[in-house]
């Protein structure tokens, strides 16, 4: 019995629960400024900063494994015929790639693994 598509669902449920989250402290939180999904990322937000606006880049991560996310997860590269050393194709790289902005960008995963917590910071020049 093939049940991917309700595992696939669970996840996107678990994803529209952190952005609601995250829209309800659009509410409270003066320097939050915007919210996106599934534009860039799972989540984009906009924060108003000392030095002008910066985007948070965050991927959303359900409980697809029944273990804590490791940096060899995060960092595993899918390969291809067309691409057979997996430059690009990692969790992190992808969502790294993501630093084209003018802006600073921050980079957080959010799993349902309360223990885990990522948090990258570029400072764009």
């Amino acid at each position: 019995m093939n049940n991917g598509g309700s595992i696939a669902c669970s996840g996107f449920c678990f994803q529209d629960h952190v952005a609601v989250g995250f829209w309800l402290d659009l509410i409270s939180t003066p320097d939050l400024l915007e919210i996106r999904c599934e534009t860039q990322d799972d989540i984009t937000l906009i924060w108003q900063a000392i030095d002008g606006e910066e985007v948070e880049f965050i991927q959303v991560k359900g409980s697809e494994f029944n273990h804590l996310w490791t940096l060899a997860e995060l960092c595993k590269r899918e390969k291809a015929p067309s691409n057979p050393d997996g430059f690009g194709t990692s969790i992190v790289e992808r969502s790294l790639a993501h630093d084209r902005c003018a802006e600073n960008c921050r980079f957080r995963m959010i799993t349902s693994w309360e223990t885990l917590f990522l948090l990258l910071t570029s400072a764009t020049a």
